[in-house]
């Protein structure tokens, strides 16, 4: 799950960005309506990438706790800040 979680914010989420944000704001330049399509990209953006950190940042002992043990748990506050980077990279 941690490395589902992680790989999703910090790879795939990007990636999929890159790959339809160019053509995206391209085609918001000819639109005069761009604002809320922004709005509109925005929030859709929000809807997938809140939980996803929210859900890492909430379940962090309890990844730490399974993947490595309970020897790791004082990494939990290092995940949750990468978690909330990842988010902040997207």
């Amino acid at each position: 799950m941690f490395v589902w979680c992680r790989a999703t914010i910090s790879t795939v989420m990007p990636q999929a960005i890159r790959r339809v944000s160019v053509a995206g704001f391209s085609r918001l330049d000819e639109d005069d309506g761009w604002q809320e399509s922004f709005a509109r990209a925005l929030t859709v953006l929000s809807t997938l990438l809140v939980p996803m950190v929210l859900g890492l940042v909430l379940l962090a002992p309890a990844i730490v706790g399974f993947v490595y043990g309970t020897k790791w748990l004082p990494a939990v506050d290092t995940l949750r800040f990468l978690a909330v980077l990842g988010a902040a990279r997207v």
